[in-house]
């Protein structure tokens, strides 16, 4: 894949929303060497992807971008806490954006913190 889409494979990041923000994190912690970094969105870390994390060695390689609307009703603003207490347990600081009023959604601060996180 890489071959034909000409890319390097040193600066591969997932960005999701919802589920997408999930299977972000579940890809990035327990196979951290396959990305440089991931944005979650409105997303939450599955209690169930911790026992298989990566050793924190591995797991300080990773760039991570957290955004959460404060009215979320879908998956509540606890998620995107509970997943920034998580990274830092493990010796990670992640990029925390939340967005006052906002539900389940990407509006337009989000999406301009995301690009803004991705030109760094």
């Amino acid at each position: 894949m890489q071959q034909k889409f000409s890319f390097d494979a040193n600066q591969v990041y997932l960005c999701g929303f919802s589920q997408g923000g999930i299977v972000s994190y579940s890809i990035a912690l327990t196979h951290p060497e396959l990305v440089k970094g991931i944005a979650v969105m409105s997303g939450r870390l599955l209690p169930e992807i911790k026992p298989f994390a990566a050793p924190d060695a591995k797991l300080k390689k990773l760039d991570i971008f957290i955004s959460h609307g404060t009215a979320d009703n879908v998956l509540t603003i606890d998620w995107a806490h509970a997943a920034r207490a998580y990274l830092k347990e493990h010796g990670l600081t992640p990029d925390y954006h939340e967005y006052a009023g906002a539900g389940h959604e990407i509006n337009k601060a989000m999406f301009a913190d995301l690009l803004a996180w991705l030109s760094k």
